[in-house]
């Protein structure tokens, strides 16, 4: 069941309304049962795609896992540019890894290039050629030039 911050807000004020101890545990249980739900994955992709835009890059990288945790590739590529930007190589290299594991062409690319610079891992020419001719021989117009 989903929580609104409504729906906390108006138990807060219920509890405050009445000053009653009884009442601000009744309602810290209640909402420590329902739990403020997380937006769904898309919701926190656009979220953290919206926060990098703006130079929030702790709120992109946190929304971003979010999506990226539940599956959502899309936010599993951004979160990996997002990851190469702030520095963390090593941690964009995995999440592009993950990314291209789902079959994502995008990211098959971005892994063979990865490896080709040595960019979050170590430089292996052998394995760039084989990521890269993996999305080129897949139709990844990208990977065709």
């Amino acid at each position: 069941m989903r929580t609104s911050l409504q729906e906390i807000a108006r138990c807060l004020a219920f509890s405050v309304r009445f000053r009653r101890k009884t009442v601000v545990l009744i309602c810290a249980s209640w909402i420590a049962a329902q739990g403020v739900a997380r937006a769904d994955p898309q919701s926190d992709f656009e979220a953290g795609s919206a926060a990098f835009d703006r130079g929030d890059v702790i709120v992109a990288i946190e929304q971003l896992r979010a999506a990226a945790d539940s599956g959502h590739v899309p936010a599993m590529l951004r979160l990996a540019y997002v990851l190469n930007k702030a520095g963390d190589n090593e941690a964009s290299f995995r999440m592009y890894l993950r990314a291209a594991e789902t079959g994502n062409l995008e990211a098959v690319l971005a892994v063979g290039v990865l490896y080709a610079n040595g960019d979050g891992v170590e430089a292996d020419p052998r394995q760039a050629l084989s990521w890269i001719s993996r999305a080129a021989e897949a139709g990844h117009g990208p990977a065709l030039v």
